[in-house]
């Protein structure tokens, strides 16, 4: 399951992917991910870094007064079925160090428990390319 990135990898391990949806191929690759990285919720630097809302909450709130800025995707070969399926990288987070050159920190959704699971900095994972939202910014002013 998942896509299979092509072009040479920066990183050996997984995808991450976006597109498609459950049960059904990620159509579009966004990075390699080290297997590593896959101990979600257990680096010591983001031990206290929450998003205590339920997916639902955060969709209201987005679309409901755009309250909320988000990227999200699912975890190509790194998902575990019925456990952790898709990431989500909120912008202006408070444990997103890099402020302002990158807004974004991300969590995995851990289905079981039905909660975020802190899993790093975009400016550390890339999972969002912010050149690309900078170019589509760009051309919607």
């Amino acid at each position: 399951s998942g896509a299979n990135c092509s072009g040479p990898p920066s990183h050996s391990g997984p995808s991450v992917c976006s597109g498609g949806s459950r049960g059904e191929p990620c159509t579009k690759c966004l990075v390699e991910i080290p297997y590593e990285k896959m101990h979600w919720g257990q680096d010591q630097r983001y031990l206290s870094c929450s998003l205590p809302m339920k997916w639902g909450e955060i969709l209201k709130a987005r679309f409901t007064n755009c309250s909320v800025s988000f990227k999200t995707g699912g975890l190509g070969n790194m998902l575990v079925k019925e456990s952790f399926e898709s990431w989500l990288c909120l912008q202006d987070h408070p444990c997103a160090s890099n402020y302002p050159q990158d807004p974004y920190f991300c969590f995995v959704y851990d289905e079981q428990m039905m909660r975020f699971v802190p899993w790093g900095e975009n400016a550390e994972l890339q999972l969002i390319n912010l050149h690309d939202i900078q170019r589509v910014m760009n051309v919607k002013n």
